[in-house]
């Protein structure tokens, strides 16, 4: 009895202990779950705010089946090209931009770099057509499921799958060759039907939402193919289309349902969901908010939604309709998870180093700090003309995005510097870390963008020309301006350039509504053409002089053409530092423009990288490099250009009136400039002349996504790996350093070449020019190049016999006069101009982050 009483002691003792366990266990779930409970998920409300109405005039954005679930462009593309005694051919559709190029869902594409568009042929049980995947690779194929929708089929990494058939005249045909790599389904392997018309993805292309009819709203991994079933499917047996609405974040956490039909509008937490089972025949639990009682009181008369698009997982984006007296309204608004900041800027800054102030002669006092450090070079001075012109119209909001090396793709696709932001925060303006049009939150009064010199490689063409002096042999001048037909290529460079802007500022005006002054800002002649005196620190002589001078002044005419395409204001500063740039007669302390400058940037410097596709340098080299503020305007310059936007601008661009009535945008179509052929040559002359026979609005991609050679190091030293993609299978490419042809290689089934070149041992330390002539995959002849870099050997990496830490000047030589006593070579030492320490309160005062 007594061993009886002791064992059943000891089992309350450890029944006690257990429920302590299990509860503490529970609490620390739920303070972890508290951690990261969903700010739409609390009992507050989300915050709505109307951004405009639309007029009965206006049209809601394009969209695939109309619906509003994914995004697409309507506009015409090349089916057949020109051609002696051949007319052009164009075919209209509504185009999703891909990882590939374009493509819609009749299955026309047109891949990065070529002009005509192919139509494809699906393999096998594939019905015609595609599902194009935004900023994806991938395509979705489909087979019939009956009443319930089609079978979705996940092919990847186009145009890997695909053969292409050229026809004489010029038409392309791309055959898919094998089956989908994957398919929609349950863990048991079953197909999960789809109503395709309740598709949507996110931005990134990562994610997908689909209803899957008598089973479950399906959330879908696309790169597992992973299923996750969040909320019921929608009945469509009762005769009434339910018109689903849809979308996903692009963290794949949140979607939003909608149905008018049916009456619902519910977002819903999918980090909260229960586990997913074996077989799919209903929904798992997830939490979710319901928005249908909010938006019926906020908007009297609700009638739906539509084009409902995350912005962040914070920021949701969506047109809401309602019915008055019968008449339908419509009006675009922000819905904000609470607690989220909404405030917008009434001018934001866009672009690249001219705009960010990267010349800055003393950029670590005035760099933003967050802009100057080992993860992040875009520079953004305090003194730059964005923030002098928020400091002179007194904006009390105001914020510069802009990035020293920006080009075309970073303003609306690419980031900068990758981290692991996955969503833009609404607290941190830091530029860099997202695509520059992401920051385009509500539209502000104004915006500023200057963007193209990188794309052209402004940055390499002038660190060539200013070591071309010191190769062995000893050249006269660097290719660009002294060889014809590198003139020439430089020319076709700026002009493919033209689309690629005029669908930028499209995109820049779609993001903003229609309700933001756009500025498109060109570039100042920052080196005087001809005459004048050139200091130590130019390093150009006349030919390069001029072939600058005429650089910048094609560009700007490309530019201000494209912008007038669109209809948005171009502001002309090409001379606003004439008499004060580089080799101007004047005293050093009134340059506008810093000459060669030394440096270590980390992100591209300008000589001493292999440039692995613009954006990896080679550390580690100390003060060995050619600073990236080098031929930048210095703080004088960007002060030079705001006098010039502000005189352009009526003294204050947020009310100066960009078209002749009070509206933001009047287009004029405007083809494109012709180069100087006298100067560029007849080819560079022809070959502009072809985007005169492309259809107004230019496609979004074809000739305005050029191939590009992406270089890097091999294991061996003498070794560089060149890659280019989207080329035409069996093509014969040849490959040469410096014009002469070091080998040729055939393709074979592969759209990608991918090829070892030895460099030649006796190749002189410094930069050189890699080239590549193929044809594409359009079967387009194309000529692509990348600058590279030849190192010395180690310890004399410009191999001139003088060891690395004895250098004054790196590459270049040095002159041995310091005038200013500054410790640095007058060769090298970019600006001799004091500081402007007057700027120095205003400007600080007027932005914080």
């Amino acid at each position: 009895m007594v061993i009886v009483m002791f064992r059943y002691k000891n089992i309350r003792i450890l029944a006690t202990l257990f429920i302590i366990i299990v509860l503490c266990l529970l609490l620390m779930t739920v303070s972890s779950a508290d951690s990261t409970t969903s700010p739409w998920l609390t009992t507050t409300n989300p915050v709505l705010t109307k951004l405009f109405d639309l007029s009965a005039a206006d049209q809601l954005p394009p969209t695939v089946a109309g619906l509003g679930n994914r995004d697409c462009v309507n506009q015409p593309v090349v089916s057949r090209p020109a051609k002696v005694l051949q007319t052009q051919q164009i075919i209209d559709g509504c185009f999703v931009p891909t990882g590939f190029g374009v493509a819609d869902s009749n299955g026309w594409i047109r891949f990065s770099g070529a002009t005509v568009a192919g139509a494809s042929v699906n393999f096998g049980p594939y019905s015609p057509g595609i599902i194009p995947i935004p900023a994806s690779l991938d395509v979705f194929h489909y087979t019939g499921a009956g009443a319930n929708g089609l079978y979705l089929h996940l092919t990847r990494n186009l145009p890997q799958p695909i053969g292409v058939e050229t026809a004489l005249d010029g038409k392309v045909t791309y055959r898919f060759t094998r089956a989908a790599d994957g398919s929609v389904r349950d863990k048991s392997g079953v197909l999960l039907p789809a109503h395709t018309d309740s598709l949507s993805f996110s931005t990134n292309g990562k994610w997908a939402v689909v209803d899957s009819p008598n089973r479950a709203m399906l959330r879908i991994n696309l790169e597992t193919l992973e299923v996750l079933p969040f909320a019921p499917a929608f009945n469509y047996s009762l005769g009434v289309s339910p018109g689903v609405q849809t979308a996903v974040s692009n963290d794949g956490r949140y979607a939003i349902v909608a149905s008018r039909t049916f009456g619902v509008l519910k977002l819903y937490d999918l980090a909260s969901c229960g586990a997913v089972p074996t077989s799919i025949n209903a929904p798992v639990s997830c939490a979710s908010k319901d928005l249908l009682p909010y938006f019926q009181n906020q908007l009297p008369g609700f009638y739906g939604v539509h084009t409902v698009r995350f912005v962040s997982g914070e920021v949701i984006k969506l047109y809401g309709l309602a019915s008055s007296g019968g008449v339908i309204t419509r009006a675009k608004y922000a819905l904000a998870a609470p607690g989220t900041d909404l405030t917008h800027p009434n001018y934001l800054a866009l672009g690249d180093s001219f705009s960010s102030g990267e010349g800055d002669n003393q950029g670590g006092v005035f760099y933003e700090p967050a802009t100057n450090n080992p993860t992040n070079k875009c520079h953004v001075s305090r003194r730059s003309y964005p923030y002098l012109i928020a400091a002179a119209i007194s904006l009390n909001d105001f914020h510069d995005v802009t990035c020293s090396g920006a080009v075309i793709s970073n303003i609306s696709r690419d980031i900068s510097y990758p981290s692991s932001t996955t969503s833009l925060a609404f607290s941190d303006w830091t530029p860099g870390y997202q695509p520059q049009k992401n920051y385009i939150i509500t539209p502000p009064a104004f915006l500023t963008i200057s963007i193209g010199g990188n794309d052209i490689g402004f940055g390499s063409i002038m660190a060539e020309c200013a070591t071309s002096h010191y190769k062995i042999p000893l050249p006269t001048t660097c290719p660009q301006a002294g060889d014809p037909v590198e003139r020439a290529n430089a020319a076709k460079l700026i002009a493919d350039q033209f689309p690629r802007l005029i669908q930028t500022y499209k995109e820049l005006v779609a993001a903003t509504d229609q309700k933001t002054k756009i500025y498109v800002v060109g570039y100042p002649k920052f080196v005087k053409g001809s005459g004048g005196s050139c200091g130590l620190n130019v390093r150009l002589n006349d030919q390069e002089r001029e072939l600058v001078d005429r650089g910048v002044s094609y560009l700007n005419q490309v530019i201000k053409a494209a912008a007038e395409n669109v209809g948005i204001h171009y502001l002309d500063i090409e001379n606003a530092l004439e008499n004060r740039n580089l080799c101007s007669i004047v005293a050093d302390d009134q340059m506008a423009v810093n000459g060669l400058t030394e440096g270590d940037d980390k992100r591209l410097p300008w000589w001493a990288a292999y440039l692995v596709d613009g954006v990896t340098g080679v550390g580690g080299l100390g003060s060995l490099g050619i600073a990236n503020a080098s031929y930048h305007p210095n703080a004088i310059g960007q002060r030079l250009m705001y006098e010039k936007i502000l005189a352009l601008t009526n003294g204050d661009p947020s009310s100066f009136s960009i078209c002749p009535t009070n509206q933001v945008l009047c287009p004029t179509a405007t083809p494109i400039p012709m180069p100087d052929s006298s100067y560029f040559g007849q080819e560079a002359y022809d070959y502009a002349a072809k985007y005169k026979g492309v259809p107004l609005p230019y496609p979004i991609s074809g000739p305005s996504a050029p191939a590009r050679i992406i270089t890097t190091p091999s294991s061996t030293s003498n070794t560089i790996r060149a890659k280019l993609d989207y080329l035409m299978p069996n093509t014969v490419a040849s490959l040469s350093l410096d014009r002469v042809e070091l080998k040729r290689v055939n393709t074979g089934q592969q759209t990608q070449l991918q090829e070892d070149i030895i460099v030649p041992t006796n190749t002189s330390p410094g930069l050189h020019r890699l080239e590549v002539r193929a044809t594409n995959i359009a079967g387009e002849q194309i000529t692509v190049n990348e600058t590279i870099f030849v190192p010395g050997p180690e310890g004399d990496i410009n191999g001139n016999h003088v060891p690395d830490h004895q250098e004054a000047c790196g590459f270049t030589p040095a002159s041995g006069q310091d005038s200013d006593n500054d410790g640095i070579d007058d060769a090298c030492d970019g600006s001799l101009t004091p500081s402007l320490p007057f700027l120095t309160i205003s400007v600080r005062k007027l932005y914080a982050r």
